[in-house]
């Protein structure tokens, strides 16, 4: 492959200002990534042209022109607009795990702290804006914010409860029930800007990009017990 070409394994292809956040593993450097293009109105969101026919879990030739760092994302790469993304292969679960299993998440804390975001000082603290992050009792529902229906996630990490994450994976946007997983990996993102924008009390929410199951669904008695638990 030419010098500027990355293989990457798909691992997140989530929801971004109508167009997507995409992030994945680089296969020859072995360390997460993410794409990013310089369109400003969409906040470097890839167009989902782009990404046509690409889904998580493909393993895919991205022609990338530089690494694109901000102060809050390290990892972001630019990719060339004008060349087009070449399929290889897909893998499943079960294998994206495998190929993940030296990149695990092990800090106590999520990305932090124990809450849903960052704030300015925390962000400053934090080294890294993805996390192959590995989680038990898992629930994900829509929850109402001002009429609108919202995707949102409670689950355990490192005995730790989390309660009403972000979540952009667009396979849990229509959700009408209650998803019960006992065992998961995600791919969790922060974001580069805090919400309001511009803001210096703003805050940088944590986002589940992608969830991939380690189990079939579950009935979780004891959910709500544990995540009422106070920490």
């Amino acid at each position: 492959m030419a010098g500027n070409v990355k293989r990457v394994l798909i691992l997140a292809s989530s929801a971004k200002n109508k167009n997507l956040c995409v992030a994945g593993l680089d296969l020859k450097e072995k360390k997460l990534i993410r794409l990013v293009s310089n369109d400003k109105d969409t906040d470097g969101a890839i167009p989902k042209t782009y990404m046509s026919g690409a889904h998580v879990g493909d393993v895919v030739d991205i022609s990338v022109l530089h690494p694109y760092p901000t102060k809050c994302q390290p990892e972001n790469y630019l990719v060339n607009p004008n060349k087009k993304i070449d399929i290889q292969e897909r893998y499943n679960t079960a294998q994206i795990i495998e190929q993940m299993k030296n990149l695990e998440y092990h800090e106590q804390l999520l990305l932090g702290n124990k809450g849903v975001a960052l704030d300015t000082d925390e962000m400053k603290r934090n080294h890294v804006s993805l996390a192959w992050v590995h989680v038990f009792h898992m629930s994900v529902y829509l929850k109402d914010y001002n009429g609108k229906a919202r995707t949102r996630a409670d689950f355990s990490y490192q005995g730790r409860a989390y309660h009403k994450l972000r979540v952009t994976d667009p396979s849990y946007f229509d959700c009408d029930d209650t998803r019960k997983i006992s065992e998961a990996y995600l791919l969790m993102s922060l974001p580069k800007t805090s919400f309001p924008p511009h803001d210096p009390h703003g805050l940088y929410y944590k986002f589940v990009a992608s969830i991939f199951r380690v189990d079939e669904e579950a009935d979780l008695d004891d959910l709500e017990d544990l995540l009422d638990l106070s920490w």
